[in-house]
């Protein structure tokens, strides 16, 4: 006989979802009438473990709304498929944007998911030549694709890696061109950026350099991989809510100074008027 055990741990927050987008965020849902802040990012910055995120610290700290954005699992390719989502980013003082490993994104070797970035569809043709030697049929996620391709060739890895970073790049610099807005960067710096477990997998400073010149303020944070996480296949590690509280001390003195200097601009949206709580809308070009 199998017993399942169901975990009836209450959850620490609620979902909400806003017009337009398919996805559910963490709540509560915020008034998009005011000045707020956008939080875009993965599983770090929607925060599942823990009470409260640095979205609810920035709240503190700034006095403005955090509409915390965050979709776990997720890579640029979600948000550049959500135009209703871009539009609340741009509607925004500022933009905080975690950055997450480059694994999460379809690209010349293989296709993810448009939503859950981190499902591996599909290899193309190009990775098949590559490694022939590879049976695709049971890799369901792409950190799991990674290792078994490690595993296999740890040589031939290389240009995957080159091209998985290159298409990384291109797709958060057309993420912070589309949001139009002063956008500060996370990096969860791990210790060793080749870490197949780690959260920002290949992303190294000569990519952080390059993000400088989209950006107004690159954060980092010590984010290494812990040991006996759960089903490392699929995510990494999780941050406590003292990170949080630091990335929300970090980022906060920036995101004031910006809203100073953009508060005309804050005060002609918050006249503007909106159907609801929950709804998003576009702003003028």
């Amino acid at each position: 006989m199998k017993i399942v055990f169901i975990d009836q741990t209450p959850s620490p927050y609620t979902l909400c979802q806003y017009s337009g987008s398919r996805h559910f965020f963490r709540g509560p849902a915020k008034a998009l009438s005011a000045p707020y802040v956008a939080i875009l990012g993965g599983s770090l910055s929607f925060g599942k473990e823990v009470k409260k995120t640095y979205t609810e610290g920035i709240e503190t700290l700034t006095g403005m709304a955090g509409v915390n954005l965050a979709i776990p699992q997720s890579g640029p390719d979600a948000y550049l498929a959500e135009k209703s989502i871009l539009n609340i980013a741009r509607g925004a003082v500022a933009c905080v944007i975690e950055l997450g490993g480059v694994q999460n994104c379809s690209n010349a070797f293989y296709r993810t998911h448009p939503r859950r970035n981190d499902r591996f569809i599909a290899p193309t043709p190009a990775l098949v030549a590559l490694y022939p030697d590879v049976d695709f049929t049971n890799i369901h996620f792409t950190r799991h694709l990674l290792k078994t391709l490690f595993l296999t060739d740890a040589d031939r890895l290389a240009d995957v890696k080159r091209t998985l970073t290159d298409n990384w790049l291109e797709k958060i610099e057309q993420l912070i061109n589309h949001v139009q807005v002063p956008s500060i960067l996370i990096w969860p710096q791990a210790s060793d950026a080749l870490d197949l477990n780690s959260d920002a997998m290949f992303i190294t400073q000569p990519e952080i350099d390059i993000l400088s010149g989209f950006s107004h303020k690159v954060v980092r944070i010590q984010s290494d991989p812990k040991p006996g996480g759960r089903n490392r296949l699929i995510t990494s590690g999780t941050l406590s809510e003292a990170d949080h509280l630091n990335i929300a001390a970090k980022v906060s003195p920036w995101l004031l100074s910006i809203e100073a200097q953009h508060r005309p601009r804050a005060q002609e949206i918050i006249n503007q008027p909106t159907a609801g709580q929950d709804k998003t809308r576009t702003l003028p070009q």
